[in-house]
């Protein structure tokens, strides 16, 4: 219930935000000019390595709390929020693992959700900073801009994309559940406008 109720908010959000967009590239770009925003530059380059790692941090995090809030009384055997080897001495960027209790069954569900955590929260992120940007309620030209671009919609595209090619992990892991067919397809499409609204921004952010 409560990942159908994820789900739904993020489709809202999802559609508000392709609303506010626009989706235009030439109504954007019309009459505008070509200065570097050298400003906002120098910042993304910066940030870049801390972005990675607070990325990480979001990524485990949200595993972990999925996992203690489907799993009363469940034991959190590691949580390595950082480039670790796992159990299997497999390399990962990061780890969380976890072991059910003695009344409670391992259930299909329960890994479902626990898998998908850290994706809602990169869409929830993405879209949330896309709409701050596009409604101009955090200027892309100032700082701010750039950093929300960074941490909201970088960030969490990189992390989404990263995981849904790889064949493994995550995302793997939903489709042998699931519909690989469906979750290829879905986000897919999620990853496409991604691309797309990222590209967008990314004139206001470094171009004046």
């Amino acid at each position: 219930m409560k990942l159908k109720i994820a789900l739904i908010f993020i489709f809202s959000l999802f559609s508000f935000s392709v609303q506010a967009g626009e989706l235009d590239f030439v109504s954007q770009f019309k009459d505008q000019s070509w200065e570097l925003n050298t400003k906002n530059l120098w910042i993304t380059f910066g940030l870049l390595p801390v972005v990675f790692f607070h990325g990480v941090l979001l990524h485990e995090t949200s595993h972990l709390i999925m996992a203690k809030s489907l799993i009363p009384g469940g034991e959190i055997t590691r949580f390595s929020p950082y480039p670790c080897r796992d159990n299997e001495g497999n390399f990962k960027f990061g780890y969380v693992s976890y072991e059910y209790p003695a009344n409670i069954r391992p259930g299909n569900n329960i890994e479902i959700a626990f898998n998908v955590a850290p994706y809602v929260l990169d869409t929830s992120a993405f879209i949330v900073s896309d709409i701050l940007l596009s409604t101009k309620i955090i200027k892309p030209e100032r700082p701010a801009g750039a950093i929300v671009y960074l941490f909201g919609m970088v960030g969490p595209l990189v992390d989404f994309a990263s995981n849904f090619f790889s064949g493994k992990g995550d995302f793997q892991n939903i489709r042998d559940r699931t519909s690989g067919y469906a979750v290829n397809v879905v986000g897919g499409i999620m990853l496409g406008v991604g691309i797309i609204r990222l590209a967008q921004h990314s004139y206001n952010i470094f171009w004046r």
